[in-house]
């Protein structure tokens, strides 16, 4: 400490009093001003990984809420709007997601992801078309994002393209820590395409990949049982964003 005040001040031997050196006070205050935006960067980006645990446990109100002070804070970051969007698709708040998914695509247009989260909010406004446009831009720039095959193929089922949902969620599956939902879902339309054999494949790899999963248990319980296979079965509605 002694070593910055003698840089910044020089003693006067006749009067005693004390001159700033506006040279010295010019090369120090740089330092201190980037120790502290320092220490501002880390206090932000502990809130932001808060609200990420927020949104995890479901808290999504007070995710909501951090998120927004992260993306004040931190306007020129994409990763806070993008989260913020998928807080408020949780909350049903589909036009704000909708504009701040929008704005971290602007942000960061080669993040893939973030085109994930507009097809998904597009998707529950029921524009199904702007979505599909918006999962297949996700799948062309992060080809390694395994949910918005799963996303895009679930919009296929609810539009009744169960050929089309067929083809991108077999493409789906063989993208590495496809999730059981994505397996779930191709059972679905492997059974409304006739392949049973296939279906029950499916649904063994989406029960092994979560043993939780009631819906997938279900299917694969009703297709070893000898129920009739042209009964539907049950869709898993999970449009997750990683």
């Amino acid at each position: 400490m002694g070593g910055v005040l003698l840089g910044m001040a020089g003693l006067s031997g006749c009067s005693g009093k004390v001159e700033t050196n506006p040279a010295a006070v010019a090369s120090v205050k740089p330092a201190m001003e980037a120790k502290t935006d320092a220490r501002k960067f880390i206090s932000t980006e502990m809130m932001y990984n808060h609200a990420l645990g927020l949104f995890e446990e479901g808290s999504y109100d007070e995710a909501e809420k951090e998120f927004e002070e992260v993306c004040e804070k931190w306007p020129k970051f994409s990763k806070p709007y993008k989260h913020l969007a998928r807080t408020q698709i949780k909350q049903g708040k589909l036009e704000e997601a909708l504009e701040n998914a929008l704005t971290a695509s602007e942000l960061n247009p080669k993040d893939g992801t973030i085109d994930n989260v507009i097809g998904m909010a597009l998707m529950e406004l029921d524009d199904f078309d702007s979505a599909e446009a918006s999962f297949r831009t996700a799948i062309s720039k992060s080809p390694t994002f395994s949910w918005a095959y799963n996303n895009l193929g679930y919009l296929l089922i609810r539009k009744g393209d169960f050929v089309s949902a067929k083809d991108i969620l077999l493409e789906g599956s063989k993208v590495d820590n496809a999730p059981a939902v994505l397996f779930n879902n191709l059972g679905i339309v492997l059974e409304k395409t006739g392949d049973t054999a296939g279906a029950m494949e499916a649904y063994a790899k989406a029960v092994e990949k979560d043993p939780g999963s009631i819906k997938a248990t279900g299917n694969l319980s009703r297709l070893e049982t000898d129920t009739p296979a042209g009964k539907n079965g049950e869709i898993a509605q999970v449009m997750e964003s990683r």
